[in-house]
């Protein structure tokens, strides 16, 4: 009986001890994973004595390092394991510093080498927690309220009346933990002081309170009141106030000698005359020629620099206006004063008799008499006029029809018109300022309107009889007549028109002249298009036709022809024609009259015509 065998097997990334291809029955074989594997399951197996190995096949995996935590810390790169011989880095998050190595490897039996780093916080020194004279806020820059981590912000705001030491005007200031675990400037420094506004100066000639002391700078609000010594006074009088802003509420003021400044008077002056004067000092007040003065002759500047008493007024001595009719004074005042001098002015249409200016005398006196204005006149004119009317416009509410302005206007009746202006029936004349009328209204009359004077007629005669160069008054109507042999190129009378125009062109008598007349299937000896009166033309017909009637016709000095027009009608002529019903279409029925009784019948007959 032969002894049972079992086959080698494989396991991945491992091997078998001893290795071959089969092995006996109740042996016994080791498994070895490869470097970087380990063995999952019994490191040997034995072969039964059916030829089968007991127990499971063992597997060769790779040996991995499970990844690990690092607080506030992160790996790179991030997995959930890691592969042997793999390394990793470690990071801290912002804010935190690394204690310990900052990279791990992956041993081959699947361990990390070394110790797990740790990320601690970082910080910066610390603070003051309080301030005098005003109070910290801190903005922590996590949830954590560690309050030095990298980003934490520590304000201090001082209370009103003080500011952050060293720094002008601001009341608080903030510092910021960096990431090098510093403060951005220490805040240890910082002090709430109080707010001064800069030295005043010493004043001359006066006193301040609180007193002066050199270089003192004064807290905010306090309140500086200045005096000055007698004889003297403050430029300005408001105290000054130390501003919150560290400045003064304004300039400081000072000291000056106390004087009253000069005062005007109108046409007046002071003696001594200078911009201002001396406390204690007196004036005197004149006045110019022509002024009399109101008031005191005199002031005297006080202590407090001003002036004693009312200022007085120095008022002119004036001429009150005076009025001339019909006239105006230049300027126009309700008053004048002395030495001044007025001009008088007549109104239009008004002449001036007197002086033509006045003057004011220095007692308040108009010297001379008052002028006067008198009207003006435009010689008399016509006040009715032949064949017309008269009418009178005033210049004025007067009725004195002459004074300049005054329009005077002729207007003539029907038929008529003012003399030496074609056309024109009325007038008007104007008189003048310079006492004319602007065209003599004397001139003027009405005369008849006429038309011009109409041509001889030739070979005719005109009723009225004409007279060279003779006018024609309108409404005249003139007739004309034309000796014999003679016609009117237009035979309605001439009418003299208001325009003085005549209604239409004169007519002309032209030889009278009978037209020339036509005979169908004739002609006329002579041959023309008209013929003179008195002469006569003889009618011949065509070759087949007679002559119905006269053959000659005479034209009578009316330009008519004498007698009947006569006829040319066929003579002899057969005609065979067959005429259908109706006959109306056919014109060779119609021309040679032809009377269908039965249309199929021949018809042969003689026609006149």
């Amino acid at each position: 009986m032969a002894l049972a065998h079992a086959r080698s097997f494989k396991v991945p990334e491992g091997r078998l001890i001893p290795q071959q291809n089969d092995h006996a029955a109740g042996s016994t074989v080791s498994i070895e994973c490869n470097e970087g594997f380990r063995l999952n399951g019994m490191n040997s197996r034995s072969c039964s004595q059916s030829g089968d190995w007991v127990g499971e096949k063992p597997r060769c995996t790779v040996k991995r390092c499970r990844s690990f935590r690092v607080a506030e810390g992160r790996l790179i790169p991030q997995k959930k394991s890691y592969a042997t011989g793999s390394t990793v880095s470690i990071e801290c998050n912002e804010g935190f510093r690394l204690n310990g190595v900052n990279s791990r490897s992956c041993s081959q039996s699947g361990d990390w080498v070394g110790e797990i780093p740790m990320c601690t916080a970082l910080e910066c020194p610390d603070f003051p927690r309080w301030i005098d004279n005003g109070e910290v806020r801190i903005t922590y820059s996590r949830e954590s309220h560690e309050h030095r981590l990298p980003g934490t912000r520590v304000s201090y705001t001082c209370r009103n009346g003080y500011k952050i030491n060293n720094i002008r005007y601001q009341t608080s200031v903030t510092f910021t933990c960096l990431t090098t675990e510093r403060w951005d400037t220490n805040p240890s420094t910082a002090s709430c002081v109080k707010k001064t506004c800069p030295p005043l100066r010493r004043i001359i000639n006066g006193q301040m309170n609180p007193i002066f002391q050199e270089g003192l700078r004064h807290p905010v609000g306090t309140e500086v009141t200045f005096t000055c010594s007698s004889g003297y006074r403050l430029t300005k009088t408001r105290p000054l106030r130390c501003r919150d802003s560290e400045s003064w509420s304004r300039t400081q003021p000072k000291c000056r000698v106390i004087r009253c400044r000069s005062f005007k008077v109108p046409e007046g002056r002071l003696i001594p005359q200078q911009n201002d004067h001396a406390a204690g000092s007196t004036v005197s007040i004149e006045c110019n020629e022509g002024f009399r003065l109101n008031g005191m002759n005199s002031r005297s500047c006080s202590q407090s620099g001003d002036w004693v008493g009312e200022k007085p007024r120095c008022t002119v001595k004036r001429c009150r206006s005076f009025r001339v009719a019909e006239g105006r004074l230049i300027p126009q005042k309700k008053s004048y004063a002395t030495g001044s001098t007025v001009s008088i002015e007549c109104n239009e249409g008004f002449r001036l008799n007197g002086v033509n200016s006045r003057s004011c005398s220095q007692s308040g006196d108009w010297v001379g008499e008052i002028p006067m204005c008198t009207a003006l006149e435009c010689p008399d004119f016509p006040r009715w006029i032949d064949n017309g009317e008269v009418r009178i416009t005033y210049s004025r509410e007067s009725h004195e029809h002459r004074l300049p302005g005054t329009r005077v206007s002729y207007t003539c009746r029907n038929g008529y018109k003012i003399n030496n202006i074609r056309y024109q029936t009325s007038v008007t004349f104007t008189c003048l300022t310079t006492e004319r009328w602007d065209t003599n209204p004397s001139t003027a009359s009405c005369v008849k309107k006429t038309c011009p004077p109409l041509r001889r007629i030739i070979n005719g005669q005109m009723n009225p009889i004409f007279q060279e160069g003779l006018r024609h008054p309108v409404g005249t109507e003139v007739t004309f007549t034309c000796s014999s042999g003679y016609r009117l190129t237009k035979t309605r009378p001439l009418r003299c028109r208001d325009s003085e125009s005549w209604s239409r062109t004169q007519p002309k008598c032209r030889v009278i002249r009978c037209r020339s007349f036509k005979v169908p299937e004739g002609r006329l000896i002579p041959q023309q298009n008209d013929h003179a009166a008195g002469s006569t033309v003889s009618i011949e017909c065509n070759e087949g036709f007679r002559l119905n009637g006269m053959n000659s016709r005479s034209c009578s000095q009316s330009g008519d022809w004498v007698g009947e027009k006569p006829r040319c009608t066929v003579v002899n002529r057969f005609v065979n024609i067959y005429c259908p019903f109706p006959i109306s279409r056919f014109p060779e029925c119609n021309r040679y009259n032809i009377k269908v009784l039965v249309c199929t019948v021949e018809i042969v007959k003689e026609f006149d015509h």
